[in-house]
C-alpha cells in the first residue's frame, strides 16, 4: 500500500502545483491588464533632435547665448571696419562705379568670416553635444553675416551721392548668409573629426 499512498501523495502535490500554476497565469493576466506594460523607447543618440522645443532649449543654454554674441560681435566689429574702409573709398573723388564691387565682396566676405567663427564655436564648444554645437554656428553665423551686411553697407552708402535702396541688396545678403551658415557648421565638422 505504500506506493498507492505515494501515487496519492504526488497526485495531489501535482494537482496542487497545477492550480498553484494556473492561479499564477490567471494573477499574471489581471496583473498585465491592469498595469500597463512601460513603452521602451529605443536610447537615442546624444547628437539627435527630436523636438523643435529641444531646439529651443539649445538657445536657451547660457554656453550657446555666450557663444552666439561673442561671434555676433565678430561679425559687427568687421563689418564696421569694412563699413569705415568702404566709406574711405567709395567717397574717393578718384574712385568711381566702386560700389557695386564692394557690395559684392561684403556678400562674398561673409563666408570666409563664417569659417572663423565657425572655427572658434567649435573649440569653444568642443564638450558640448554636436546639435547644439552645429544649431549655435549655423544661427549665429547667419545672424552674423547679416549684422555685418547691414552694418557696413549702411556706412559704405552713407558716403554714396545717389540714393541706395537696401530691398536692391536683401536677397544678395540672404544668400550670403546661407553660405556663411553652411561655411561656419562646415568649419564646426572640422574640429570635430
Amino acid at each position: 500500500m505504500p506506493t498507492n499512498e505515494f501515487d496519492t501523495n504526488n497526485r495531489s502535490n501535482a494537482q496542487s502545483a497545477s492550480s498553484e500554476l494556473d492561479g499564477e497565469s490567471d494573477n499574471r493576466g489581471s496583473q498585465s491588464e491592469k498595469t500597463a506594460i512601460p513603452d521602451v523607447q529605443p536610447q537615442r543618440h546624444h547628437d539627435e533632435i527630436r523636438s523643435y522645443d529641444e531646439i529651443g532649449e539649445i538657445f536657451k543654454k547660457e554656453s550657446t547665448v555666450r557663444q552666439i554674441k561673442s561671434v555676433l560681435a565678430l561679425f559687427f566689429v568687421t563689418g564696421f571696419g569694412v563699413g569705415i574702409a568702404g566709406y574711405a573709398v567709395v567717397g574717393s573723388p578718384d574712385v568711381r562705379g566702386i560700389f557695386e564691387p564692394a557690395i559684392i565682396t561684403l556678400v562674398l566676405f561673409g563666408p570666409v568670416l563664417g569659417v572663423i567663427a565657425g572655427l572658434q564655436t567649435g573649440s569653444v564648444l568642443s564638450g558640448e553635444p554636436p546639435s547644439q554645437v552645429y544649431a549655435t554656428a549655423a544661427a549665429s553665423t547667419a545672424g552674423g553675416h547679416l549684422l555685418f551686411f547691414i552694418v557696413a553697407f549702411i556706412l559704405i552708402t552713407a558716403n554714396v551721392a545717389a540714393p541706395v535702396s537696401f530691398s536692391n541688396y536683401f536677397v544678395p545678403c540672404l544668400i550670403g548668409a546661407i553660405g556663411t551658415a553652411a561655411a561656419g557648421s562646415a568649419a564646426v565638422y572640422t574640429t570635430r573629426t
